[in-house]
């Protein structure tokens, strides 16, 4: 049986509270995609330079600097209630049921997430998934978030796995890719139609949870 390892964000949980939220400080179009890149762009930076930080704190800076772009202007208090948001995502409509198949098929089902070791629980409970997933890893526990090798390194560590008995699934092409370079298998779940920009081979994809159990 297959080991899967899910991230959370966009993946599990729906970024649409996120865009409401920031609807009144941008207007109907609010730049939420743009402050998740920027925020993955950060944690990136400030793992190669060794200036690590809570990815929450990230998340704060982020939002002040798209805001500051657009020329909104965002208190650092204003910007911490838009990121609070992101502890109360829902799941996306198919991932209740998809994680109920992969558990009746037997295949190991694991939430890997670049969010707080703190916040990561309360994510999961609030949207109702804790009792779906057989272990709930952050990225803290390793000290390097995703995609640095050292992140999915400790995930493998703290399942006791090697990194091919570990298929990452994710919404974000860096994210798939960044575990396959570890050794890890990779599922690429497009819940946007034409996302994965990386320069290297698509993996398998699916277009949603349903279709996990039929490919692993």
């Amino acid at each position: 049986m297959a080991i899967l390892v899910f991230d959370v964000n966009e993946t599990m949980l729906s970024l649409e509270p996120v865009g409401k939220a920031l609807a009144p400080l941008f207007g109907d179009d609010p730049p939420a995609g743009e402050w998740f890149a920027r925020l993955v762009h950060l944690s990136a930076v400030v793992d190669h330079i060794g200036a690590h930080r809570p990815f929450d704190e990230l998340a704060v800076h982020a939002l002040l600097r798209v805001a500051a772009g657009h020329g909104v202007d965002l208190a650092r208090d204003g910007a911490r209630e838009v990121v609070a948001v992101m502890g109360r995502l829902p799941p996306h409509d198919d991932v209740v049921e998809g994680l109920q198949r992969l558990a009746e098929a037997g295949h190991g089902r694991v939430a890997f997430s670049n969010s707080s070791s703190t916040a990561l629980p309360a994510q999961l409970a609030h949207a109702g998934l804790t009792d779906l997933f057989d272990d709930i890893v952050s990225v803290e526990e390793a000290g390097w978030f995703k995609p640095d090798r050292r992140a999915y390194d400790g995930v493998a560590s703290r399942l006791d796995a090697f990194a091919n008995e570990l298929t990452m699934v994710a919404a974000h092409d860096w994210d798939v890719a960044g575990a396959m370079a570890t050794g890890m298998g990779g599922i690429f779940l497009e819940r946007v139609p034409d996302t994965w920009h990386l320069p290297v081979p698509r993996p398998t994809t699916v277009t949603s949870m349903l279709d996990l159990v039929d490919v692993v």
